[in-house]
């Protein structure tokens, strides 16, 4: 069953956290800027987005096209300052079409792949950033 806790913060960005049976963590409804480059078959998809959710193992977001399950995906995650983003890189966990008129688009999982010694310092930086968030919420 889901369970979504929606705090209220004055200071912080909005965000609610949902846990699921299945996941391994739980997901943080916040809005981060992206930039990504998926691997596809034949050619490259790249974009911009913005998370729907993220968690220690990974992000959700849209994208304007129907995307393969484990297609390779390039992140470049902005968290505090556009000049320094986290880049990460995963795989497409999972994809679904979402429909909001008058458009419609899809919804990608993407579950980063395990750090490689070079991304440690990215993945720590980015976990820290998740601990701040998830301190706000119990804090306040």
């Amino acid at each position: 069953m889901k369970q979504v806790v929606t705090p209220k913060l004055a200071s912080s960005p909005s965000f609610r956290i949902e846990s699921h049976p299945t996941r391994r963590a739980e997901r943080l409804a916040i809005t981060l800027q992206l930039r990504y480059h998926i691997t596809l078959v034949e050619y490259r998809l790249d974009g911009v987005s913005q998370t729907t959710n993220v968690s220690s193992g990974g992000v959700q977001f849209a994208v304007s096209q129907m995307v393969a399950p484990a297609s390779r995906c390039d992140l470049a995650l902005i968290l505090d300052n556009p000049s320094d983003p986290i880049r990460f890189q995963g795989h497409v966990a999972w994809c679904r079409q979402t429909s909001s008129k008058p458009f419609s688009h899809y919804e990608i999982g993407v579950t980063f792949a395990t750090p490689e010694s070079g991304d440690d310092q990215a993945f720590a930086r980015y976990c820290r950033f998740i601990a701040s968030q998830l301190l706000a919420q119990y804090l306040t």
